[in-house]
């Protein structure tokens, strides 16, 4: 069960990373436009 846990926090972390990363490429995109 911890290692599902381990693997579910370690998902989350990595998505909220990848949304962090995909805003600020948005917001650099809508600045050159």
């Amino acid at each position: 069960m911890s290692l599902i846990a381990r693997q579910a926090t370690q998902l989350t972390a990595v998505y909220r990373e990848a949304k962090g990363v995909v805003v600020d490429v948005l917001a650099s995109f809508a600045r050159t436009c």
